[in-house]
């Protein structure tokens, strides 16, 4: 019995499978955050990630993001100098017909500063 509950729970959690399109995603999205710490006051490059409903575009992108949440933690800490909570990144559900207006909105309202890491 507990064997089956343990597996059930294993199961539930598996996370997302390492495929060669979820690498090359990652692979992408990294050096894009790479290359905007170069372009100084240009326009930041982005990247926009379209398929089929359920194919796993949040799971792989949120994935990316607690890999990069954890990565600035490790290397910067989890406060700031001045004793600021650190958060380097957050999650804004978008729908699509979005406008500059509401990711905006949205990161004004953020007042929940959890890491991406517990935000799925």
């Amino acid at each position: 019995m507990r064997y089956n509950d343990r597996r059930a729970v294993w199961h539930a959690n598996i996370g997302p499978i390492k495929t060669p399109q979820l690498l090359s995603l990652h692979d992408d999205l990294a050096e894009i955050v790479d290359s905007n710490r170069q372009d100084g006051d240009k326009a930041k490059p982005a990247a926009l990630v379209d398929a089929y409903p359920g194919l796993g575009k949040s799971t792989a992108v949120c994935e990316f993001g607690r890999g990069y949440y954890l990565e600035q933690i490790a290397l910067r800490g989890e406060t700031t100098p001045d004793g600021h909570r650190r958060v380097p990144l957050i999650y804004i559900d978008l729908t699509g017909n979005t406008r500059i207006r509401g990711p905006n909105a949205a990161i004004c309202r953020r007042s929940d500063p959890r890491p991406a890491a517990t935000l799925r």
